[in-house]
């Protein structure tokens, strides 16, 4: 199910008002989701529907193996993997206050030797060799619509944790992740129907040559989002 312009128009608007009341945050918060405990620094993506992704996630997590997630924000998903027994965890972020964060969260829940972090716009701070390969990577992506106009750049920190105005951030990592992927390995994502650009989405899934097939939909009865597994297609 997919929704129309002015259905798109309203969602935003109601993202607006959220965007403004965490910008206004400028204190250290503690949120609590899927049983873990995180400090969360201003400017940094206030977790909301993390940790119900993360309970059904935590499946797909690749015990003993590799993980990437892209877009980590304070680090959440990250150390919930690492806690779980991921053996290798990259958390990435293109927000540079996110670093900090992350570093207290790690240290906090003792997973030092598993997790690694770096700022990074999807995959072009990760050097590509055999060491950053992974069995899965995730991103639990930005899909609010904007209908301001902006590009990326206009947007503030916080913003960019629910929004990629053009969809532009979603084409690179269609476009790169498989040089990031083991020979075996999954590509995962979140996205809307209802709630984000649907078409927009599934057009830069044909041109970049993967299909989604949908892990699960938590709009029955939670979240208006769904876990896509993206399979890759012959180019």
């Amino acid at each position: 199910m997919t929704v129309g312009a002015s259905s798109l128009a309203s969602i935003a608007a109601k993202y607006d008002t959220w965007v403004e009341d965490n910008n206004a945050r400028s204190s250290k918060v503690e949120v609590t989701q899927a049983g873990l405990t995180v400090v969360v620094h201003p400017e940094v993506f206030l977790p909301n529907i993390t940790g119900v992704i993360m309970d059904v996630f935590a499946s797909h997590y690749p015990i003993g193996g590799s993980m990437l997630e892209v877009g980590t924000g304070c680090g959440l998903m990250a150390v919930h993997a690492a806690k779980a027994g991921v053996k290798k965890v990259l958390a990435t972020d293109i927000v540079p206050a996110c670093m900090e964060n992350i570093a207290e969260n790690v240290a906090r829940h003792e997973v030092n030797e598993t997790v690694q972090w770096q700022v990074s716009d999807v995959f072009a701070g990760i050097c590509e060799n055999d060491g950053n390969k992974f069995d899965v990577i995730f991103w639990n992506y930005p899909f609010i619509p904007d209908n301001s106009g902006r590009s990326y750049d206009e947007i503030g920190n916080v913003e960019r944790g629910i929004r990629d105005p053009g969809q532009q951030h979603l084409r690179v990592y269609c476009q790169q992740a498989r040089r990031f992927l083991k020979p075996k390995g999954k590509l995962y994502i979140t996205f809307g129907q209802t709630l984000g650009d649907f078409p927009a989405f599934m057009k830069i899934m044909e041109e970049t040559n993967w299909m989604p097939s949908m892990v699960h939909d938590f709009s029955e009865g939670g979240p208006q989002v769904q876990l896509w597994l993206l399979h890759g297609q012959t180019q």
